[in-house]
């Protein structure tokens, strides 16, 4: 017996090293893995940083495109009123200076009224495609700059 014990206590000593190995293994493996995958998060981590960077970029020049293409609306609205608010003057002076007993001048006056409205409901409905149209443009900036 005393044989079979020696052979025993050897194949137990051989499973135990065995054992105790593939233990240590696994720890340095699972550490070795702890680090690659550390590696690879602070890689994305940066990417992530530099993609932000890029975005937040991105959508300041769309903000920054948007109050350059408010401030031109504004102008045009303006210019606009300004010429509208000419053409209902000219109107003003053209009806004051015709005279209301002469034939077909009654008809003359309201026919220039009838255009300075029409031209200032004009001006609104140009105003509002104005608004629309930046509002779509400032979207499709917006879309770009994130899409890329």
């Amino acid at each position: 017996m005393n044989r079979l014990s020696l052979i025993l206590a050897g194949v137990v000593a051989l499973g135990a090293t065995f054992v105790a190995g593939q233990v240590l293994g696994d720890k340095r493996g699972y550490a070795r893995g702890q680090g690659e995958y550390a590696v690879a998060f602070a890689q994305a981590e940066a990417a992530n940083a530099n993609e932000q960077k890029v975005l937040i970029r991105a959508v300041e020049r769309v903000a920054e495109n948007a109050e350059i293409e408010r401030s031109e609306l504004e102008a045009r609205r303006a210019a606009a009123d300004a010429s509208v608010e000419r053409l209902h003057q000219a109107v003003r002076d053209a009806n004051a200076r015709a005279d209301p007993s002469a034939p077909g001048e009654l008809d003359a006056a309201r026919a220039r009224s009838l255009l300075a409205e029409c031209t200032s409901k004009y001006r609104d409905m140009a105003l509002r495609a104005d608004k629309l149209r930046a509002t779509v443009v400032g979207l499709q900036e917006y879309v770009r700059a994130v899409g890329r």
